[in-house]
C-alpha cells in the first residue's frame, strides 16, 4: 500500500504560524504607535570641524587647542525642531543629549577629553571651556522647554568635542542623534548641503565667523 501523504502537518502548523506572525506584527505596530506618540523631528546641518579657536578665558584672550592629534569641536546648527507626538506637551531640550557618530565611533557629553588653554591642560567639559565655546561660536541654550509646535527657524548651534581622530572618519557629515528616551523618540535628519569645513581660529583672527548652514 502506498504511504499516505502527510497533509495533516500543513493545517496543524498554519494556525500557529499565522498566530506568530500576527503577534509579531502587533508588537511592531505597538512599538511604532508608541514612537509616533512621542515623536520629535529635528533637522540639522554640520557646519565645521574646528581644531582650535580663540576666546576670552578668565578675562584674558586665549587659544584653545585639543591635545590629541585629530581632535576637533564638531559644530552643528539645529535648524528646526517639530514637536509633534500626540502625547507630548513639549520637549525638554538639552544640548548635552546630542551624540555625533563619526566613522566607527560616537562622541557626546559622556566622552570628554583634554584641551590646552594657553598651553595649560584643562578638561573639555569644564565651565571655563564651555563659556569660551559659547562666546566664540554663539551656541544655543544648554537647555530649554519647547512647547509642542513646529520651530522652522530654530538655528540653535551645538558644539560636540571629538576627543581623537575618529577611526574611519573621512571628513564627511557626521550623523547626529538625540538621546531623548524614554520621554521622546527623536528622528534627527541631516540637511547639510556639503561636507563640513575644517577650521582653525587663531589669535589674529585668521578664520572668518561660522555662517549658519541651515537652508
Amino acid at each position: 500500500m502506498a504511504p499516505r501523504p502527510r497533509c495533516f502537518a500543513f493545517p496543524t502548523r498554519l494556525p500557529m504560524l499565522l498566530m506568530g506572525l500576527t503577534m509579531l506584527l502587533l508588537h511592531g505596530c505597538a512599538e511604532l504607535d508608541t514612537g509616533l506618540k512621542k515623536a520629535v523631528v529635528m533637522k540639522y546641518a554640520h557646519v565645521a570641524n574646528v581644531r582650535s579657536f580663540q576666546a576670552t578665558v578668565n578675562g584674558t584672550q586665549r587659544q584653545l587647542v585639543a591635545t590629541n592629534p585629530g581632535s576637533v569641536w564638531a559644530i552643528f546648527d539645529i535648524c528646526s525642531i517639530d514637536v509633534q507626538g500626540n502625547t507630548l506637551t513639549g520637549l525638554n531640550y538639552s544640548a548635552d543629549k546630542f551624540i555625533a557618530d563619526a566613522g566607527s565611533a560616537s562622541y557626546g557629553a559622556g566622552t570628554p577629553g583634554t584641551i590646552n588653554v594657553a598651553s595649560v591642560p584643562m578638561p573639555s567639559n569644564s565651565a571655563d571651556v564651555d563659556s569660551a565655546l559659547r562666546d566664540a561660536f554663539k551656541l544655543g541654550p544648554a537647555s530649554q522647554f519647547l512647547p509642542k509646535q513646529f520651530y522652522p527657524k530654530l538655528n540653535y548651534r551645538v558644539a560636540i568635542f571629538v576627543r581623537e581622530n575618529p577611526p574611519g572618519y573621512i571628513g564627511d557629515v557626521m550623523a547626529l542623534r538625540y538621546d531623548g528616551e524614554p520621554q521622546v523618540a527623536a528622528v534627527v535628519q541631516s540637511v547639510s548641503s556639503d561636507n563640513p569645513s575644517m577650521r582653525d581660529f587663531y589669535l589674529n583672527g585668521a578664520s572668518p565667523p561660522l555662517v549658519s548652514a541651515c537652508p
